[in-house]
């Protein structure tokens, strides 16, 4: 996936409600925890009254890969909110930074939390052959993009200026 330009409050002017000098957070209206616990839902549910066979059923080979993506999913995204709280700094999306934090996980991928996550979803996916959970999978990977995100990147950009694009240029989104 292509990184985007270089974030910057002049040239990516968010809404009013969430501007950065208005408020000290990025304005994530929905939690990415609560937007994953949806999709788990939806697909746990919509399976549940509609369990048709599905090209999942036909590779019962790949459930032996689930495990492994759900311990690696979990364990970087445990290692990205530890590295959080070692410097201080409250790991919810909702909540303002009182700094960069710039070592362990976030040495490898800007966003491990959101990497984890995805990591163990695709996981939960191959683990339960879940062809409607496989369906929420992109849309949770848009939401946190579009809306997570792309919100932090302005905020963090806004909030800490160089420093913060210094990181942006040498760490990559995903990994």
């Amino acid at each position: 996936m292509a990184e985007d330009p270089e974030p910057s409050p002049k040239t990516d002017d968010p809404s009013p409600a969430t501007e950065p000098e208005l408020v000290d957070h990025a304005g994530i209206r929905v939690i990415p925890p609560v937007a994953y616990a949806l999709c788990l839902a939806f697909g746990f549910g919509v399976n549940a009254y509609n369990a048709k066979d599905h090209m999942l059923d036909q590779l019962p080979w790949l459930s032996w890969f689930g495990l492994p993506l759900v311990v690696l999913g979990l364990a970087f995204g445990i290692w990205g909110i530890k590295r959080f709280r070692f410097h201080g700094v409250d790991p919810h999306a909702g909540t303002g930074s009182v700094k960069l934090v710039l070592t362990g996980a976030y040495k490898y991928s800007r966003n491990p939390m959101y990497v984890g996550l995805l990591t163990m979803h695709m996981g939960i996916i191959l683990l339960t052959q879940n062809f409607w959970l496989l369906v929420t999978w992109p849309f949770l990977l848009l939401y946190l993009r579009l809306h997570v995100i792309r919100r932090e990147e302005l905020y963090l950009c806004a909030k800490f200026g160089e420093e913060y694009q210094e990181f942006y240029r040498r760490v990559r989104r995903w990994f």
